[in-house]
């Protein structure tokens, strides 16, 4: 796994937990004062995110929420779609003949239309089924989530 794949998954509790912390009520406490009392771990998973790791914690709750993980793993292991480990990043070759960056503008279009981007060894027509089923294609905010969060675990920049 690496060092970035390492810290999206350490940054998932803390996101779910601010998620959680924000949604709790404060029974009249000022959010300052709610966080004064708070263990430290808390303390840091409350702070506000910039507006990328906003982009990026929403993309990995969709991840999971919207059934992505099911045919995607992150890490070792086989999966009826692309291992999104050290998947961004590096130029693939896909099955038309067309080499391409995947980066999140590649993400962002085959989050749209798998069809047209489809990678060897993999049959892009359940990703689209999939896609239509959450109705995908037509969300833009969720696409880039999903393609942020992608995009931010592959490998370390050199």
């Amino acid at each position: 796994m690496t060092l970035r794949a390492s810290r999206v998954r350490a940054a998932l509790p803390a996101t779910l937990a601010a998620l959680a912390v924000g949604g709790c009520g404060s029974g009249g406490a000022t959010s300052t004062e709610h966080l004064s009392l708070a263990p430290r771990e808390e303390r840091q998973a409350a702070q506000p995110f910039t507006a990328k790791q906003e982009l990026i914690s929403a993309g990995a709750r969709d991840f999971v929420v919207d059934g992505c993980s099911g045919c995607h793993v992150i890490g070792s292991g086989r999966s009826a779609g692309p291992n999104f480990e050290g998947f961004a990043g590096h130029y693939v070759r896909l099955a038309d003949g067309r080499r391409v960056l995947i980066d999140e503008a590649f993400l962002q279009r085959a989050l749209s239309h798998p069809l047209q981007d489809a990678l060897p060894g993999y049959d892009p027509r359940p990703m689209q089924r999939a896609l239509e089923r959450i109705g995908l294609p037509s969300r833009t905010a969720q696409v880039q989530q999903l393609a942020a969060f992608i995009e931010e675990i592959g490998p370390e920049p050199g």
